[in-house]
């Protein structure tokens, strides 16, 4: 996975000249200023275990990780003091699973709300965790939590200024 800030932009491999793709009216369209204009997060979750238990831990770390990154989140007055709450159950890791499945929705939400600029967000190589659980036997379990965590943070969120989301597996 790839949870793509302008601060990070360099580091993979963007940068305020370089091009980017947009998919516009069934075309690609440069956008030429990214960083500029997006906010970007980019971290990179390898998720590759033997049991659905240390699976959802390593998200719990992860998903900690990253809320943690953006503790200015703690001290906006855009941010309603539930979101504020929510918050910091995932950065502190006491967030329920099911909680864990909003993740991407409201981190994304709140990130709009303070920047003003709706987040991008890149998933890299979401099918490992899934491709993971089918041979390891934990299948329903794997493929529950990503389609809750997928489809408010990325199919109806209306946070996100684009999300990208590729994989091997034939779908």
């Amino acid at each position: 996975f790839f949870w793509a800030s302008s601060a990070l932009c360099t580091k993979i491999g963007y940068s305020p000249t370089v091009t980017v793709f947009d998919i516009s009216n069934g075309q690609f369209v440069f956008d030429p200023a990214p960083c500029a204009n997006r906010h970007f997060n980019a971290v990179l979750i390898h998720v590759k275990f033997q049991t659905w238990e240390e699976t959802s831990e390593n998200i719990r770390l992860i998903l900690q990780n990253e809320f943690s990154r953006h503790s200015e989140i703690l001290s906006s007055s855009k941010i309603s003091q539930y979101d504020k709450e929510y918050f910091q159950s995932i950065a502190s890791g006491t967030a329920s699973e099911v909680a864990m499945t909003s993740a991407l929705a409201q981190l994304s939400k709140m990130l709009h709300q303070h920047y003003g600029i709706a987040p991008v967000i890149i998933i890299d190589e979401y099918d490992i965790p899934i491709q993971q659980g089918h041979t390891k036997g934990f299948y329903d379990d794997v493929v529950s939590f990503i389609r809750n965590l997928f489809s408010g943070g990325l199919k109806d969120n209306r946070h996100l200024s684009y999300g990208i989301l590729t994989g091997i597996l034939r779908v």
